[in-house]
């Protein structure tokens, strides 16, 4: 966990701290709670029933752990994805199964310490893992998996109300975001067949109920990505990702029409969030020529796409970024994960 502040200079660390024990141990997504900490949520092969198993770490304002839990069984069970519930717990989406493709869609739901109070599993034949969920406005959720844009709707209680593949196995899930009206963007890439070796990004958008309002593509020609979307303020759209090797941004109308597009050094994007400025801030991982390794970076560029600062911070050997939210202080938090001291493994 990497908390930052931002500001019109580059912002500085404020601590930086690794869990987990001596096998690999990832952080894939993190949540502020209510009493100004947050809870870090992955996979762990240190600890739990065998394989990997759901990882969740609680950690105060400055770091320090509070509790930890794990969640799984003798199959491997890992979190992708965390969100806070309305009844201040939390549900988890990732995947449960084996090697190297029989997984299904993973929903958890804990209370506000991370014990487990029910699980579901969707999905048939071949793999499906959950990449992301938001909680709809009945209390159930809605979950997207990485493959095929294969998506399911829940009931409060997680029983299934649908489920629908709205895209090809070409097609990969990065993240689902809610606009301010309720509507869902989903945003991913096509393109993993030998068939189409070169990615485009894809950005969809779909209402309450499941059904598509908008279905964007954006192709330069090279390997493109979408990551992270959000609708801005004015109703634009903007999302980042990565283009030909690159760090990437791209800003459209409402209806998909494209403003711009950015280019900035990094190599995968975790996270976008609009501040009050009008300003874009968004994190991810790039490689440091210098040191020969991956780092975790963050830039703030103005509305119009133009780049204010970018900063970059890791030790000497892999820091990756997965996640990028807001803290209640007012400041930022990316979660990751780190190789350990050894050079082996990772926290």
């Amino acid at each position: 966990l990497f908390p930052v502040v931002a500001a019109a200079v580059p912002p500085q660390v404020e601590w930086t701290r690794s869990y987990g024990g001596q096998d690999n141990d990832h952080g894939y997504d993190a949540v502020a709670s209510d009493d100004g900490g947050f809870l870090f949520a992955g996979k762990t092969a240190s600890s739990g029933a065998g394989g990997d198993d759901v990882f969740l770490v609680a950690v105060d304002g400055a770091g320090r752990v509070l509790w930890e839990k794990t969640h799984g069984g003798a199959a491997h069970d890992v979190c992708q994805a965390v969100i806070r519930t309305d009844d201040g717990g939390y549900a988890l989406a990732g995947y449960t199964g084996l090697p190297p493709n029989d997984y299904d869609v993973l929903l958890m739901k804990t209370d506000n310490q991370g014990n487990l109070q029910w699980q579901k599993s969707f999905g048939g034949s071949g793999e499906q893992k959950g990449q992301d969920l938001v909680q709809t406005s009945d209390g159930g959720f809605l979950i997207c998996s990485e493959r095929s844009f294969y998506m399911v709707r829940t009931y409060a209680d997680g029983s299934l109300m649908w489920e629908r593949t709205v895209g090809t196995v070409q097609d990969v899930a990065r993240s689902l975001n809610e606009t301010p009206n309720g509507e869902i963007l989903l945003a991913g890439y096509r393109g993993t067949s030998e068939l189409v070796p070169e990615l485009d990004a894809r950005v969809l958008k779909f209402g309450g109920s499941g059904s598509l309002i908008l279905n964007l593509t954006f192709d330069t020609g090279y390997d493109d990505r979408a990551d992270f979307a959000i609708e801005a303020e004015n109703g634009d759209i903007v999302f980042c990702g990565t283009s030909g090797g690159l760090s990437s941004m791209w800003r459209t109308s409402s209806n998909g029409g494209q403003i711009w597009r950015r280019d900035f050094d990094g190599k995968w994007t975790s996270g976008l969030i609009e501040i009050g400025d009008g300003c874009f801030l968004f994190a991810g991982t790039t490689y440091a020529s210098q040191g020969g390794a991956y780092q975790v970076f963050l830039s703030k560029v103005e509305a119009d796409g133009d780049l204010i600062y970018q900063t970059v911070t890791g030790g000497p050997y892999y820091d990756w970024s997965w996640s990028f939210i807001r803290a209640q202080d007012g400041g930022y938090v990316v979660a990751g994960a780190v190789t350990e001291p050894d050079g082996y493994g990772y926290d």
